[in-house]
């Protein structure tokens, strides 16, 4: 993962931004590492695009 290249950024956590079918897209990926995603923004409503990988999105709080 580059951030942890960066002197600046080795503490910050990653989030995903998605739009439309783009938010699909960040939650297919936030399933494919639930454990190095922090964060996902949804903007567009299309979450149901995600199909079989949403149940595997994990809420952290």
């Amino acid at each position: 993962m580059k951030r942890k290249q960066h002197g600046n950024t080795p503490n910050l956590s990653i989030g995903y931004f998605g739009a439309s079918t783009g938010a699909a897209a960040a939650l297919f990926a936030a399933a494919a590492r639930p454990n190095a995603i922090a964060a996902i923004v949804s903007r567009g409503r299309r979450p149901d695009l995600a199909g079989d990988a949403l149940p595997h999105v994990q809420l952290k709080g």
